[in-house]
């Protein structure tokens, strides 16, 4: 079977190329990747300094009182302590995720020891542990450790993971319409098909350059037959960027499905993989 070349990639590049559909989703999600994982980042760090601060201000300069217990709640993996004092003649209210080795002892307790600072008793905190951004560093009173990451570091660690997430989607992208803009059509044979998750599958082929070399490449798609012609873009400066040609996240303005034959790669004998 030879490979077919469609008539829109045998003008002279560059292509005016538009997104479809799949290629706007794909957009506003990587952008939204990006969003929340910078958004994340500035809150974690925000909250971070500020939290820094209240704890350095509470250790120099701060008042220690008793208050009250008025109730704890349990989530899904710590538990929080919600009390009440009264400082300058007024009651202010606290709340602070409880640390496991005194789960127990709160639990069971009316009261507990407060530390405010005297100028802003907003700025509080039990005096028995102090936050902490991650679980493990050490702490000057008398717990070790936190049980858990903060929700500082979590949220931290939720930027650092999403952030990936859009760039290599907005990158894959980039790629692709690289690809259909500037990239040089051959006839290329597929020499492996294997499948892959939801219904996909691994395609891998190669091509003959415009100097003679050949170079292989490999693309999610859809099921080919081996030894079957393919149509590959690739880019002339670097023939490792290469993809198969289809109609994605981006198509060539003008498409007409009209196609012309170009000479076949010499045929080989491949296994299935």
């Amino acid at each position: 079977m030879d490979a077919k070349i469609p008539s829109e990639l045998t003008g002279v590049p560059p292509r005016r190329v538009r997104a479809t559909g799949n290629g706007i989703y794909a957009t506003l999600m990587g952008s939204a990747f990006l969003a929340f994982a910078l958004a994340a980042a500035i809150w974690a760090g925000a909250n971070t300094v500020r939290q820094t601060e209240n704890r350095a201000a509470l250790r120099s300069d701060s008042s220690v009182i008793v208050g009250e217990i008025t109730r704890t709640r349990k989530r899904k993996n710590s538990e929080i302590v919600y009390y009440t004092f009264n400082a300058n003649s007024r009651s202010y209210t606290g709340e602070a995720e409880l640390p496991w080795q005194l789960r127990n002892y709160v639990e069971q307790s009316k009261s507990i020891t407060v530390r405010y600072l005297p100028t802003d008793p907003d700025v509080n905190h039990p005096a028995a542990w102090e936050w902490s951004f991650f679980w493990w560093l050490p702490l000057s009173t008398d717990l070790v450790h936190l049980p858990r990451f903060s929700k500082e570091s979590e949220w931290f660690l939720a930027s650092l993971m999403f952030a990936p997430f859009g760039f290599v989607l907005l990158m894959g992208l980039r790629s692709e319409r690289r690809l259909l803009t500037e990239g040089m059509p051959v006839a290329g044979l597929v020499t492996g098909c294997t499948r892959g998750t939801r219904g996909s599958y691994r395609v891998k082929y190669e091509f003959r350059t415009e100097d003679g070399r050949v170079v292989q490449g490999k693309c999610g798609g859809k099921r080919q037959d081996i030894g079957a012609g393919v149509c590959v873009l690739y880019l002339r400066q670097d023939p490792r960027k290469n993809q198969l040609y289809s109609t994605g996240s981006y198509c060539i303005d003008g498409c007409s499905g009209a196609a012309q034959d170009l000479p076949r790669l010499a045929s080989r004998p491949h296994d299935h993989e």
